[in-house]
């Protein structure tokens, strides 16, 4: 009976909502990522936004951010597809964490951050979306050029700290 992906997806969701209820976030992301994973196999949308949606709790819940933009995307996404009557709630939702990343960004220093942004940016039409695609390629960019220019930089440093010390 437990040998259908669309059984064994029910029940992984199942133990993730239980666990859910005790508060055990690293249980939940375990159970729903196999009920997510196992609910892809059976090709049943209900059942992914199920897991999906308890992904995002939990990474909420565990202040895990960038995940549960993802997740909330990615929820967003399989509700449209669905018409999920809970669709409005979620992109209330989504538009709640988007909000708390961008506060807290700092782009400069964490671009798979602003990739999901811009991958919530995208689901919810956000002003900023251009802006912040041309932001990633400047940071990936930068990054490519970084290395060489952060070493000549670290050099004339050490070279500076070697100068001061040979004049005691």
């Amino acid at each position: 009976h437990l040998n259908q992906p669309a059984e064994t997806a029910a029940l992984w969701v199942y133990v993730a909502n239980i666990h859910k209820n005790r508060e055990d976030w690293d249980k939940v992301v375990k159970a729903a990522a196999k009920g997510l994973e196992l609910s892809k196999q059976a090709r049943q949308v209900q059942p992914q936004i199920m897991a999906v949606s308890l992904l995002a709790q939990a990474y909420i819940a565990r202040g895990e951010y960038t995940k549960a933009l993802a997740a909330q995307t990615n929820l967003i996404q399989l509700g449209r597809q669905a018409n999920d009557p809970r669709l409005k709630t979620d992109m209330d939702t989504l538009n709640w964490i988007f909000d708390v990343m961008r506060k807290q960004a700092n782009f400069a220093q964490d671009t798979s951050l602003l990739e999901a942004i811009i991958q919530a940016e995208k689901v919810l039409n956000h002003p900023d979306l251009k802006q912040d695609q041309q932001r990633l390629a400047q940071l990936s960019e930068q990054a490519t050029q970084s290395p060489a220019a952060s070493a000549d930089s670290r050099l004339r440093s050490l070279r500076d700290v070697s100068n001061v010390l040979q004049q005691f």
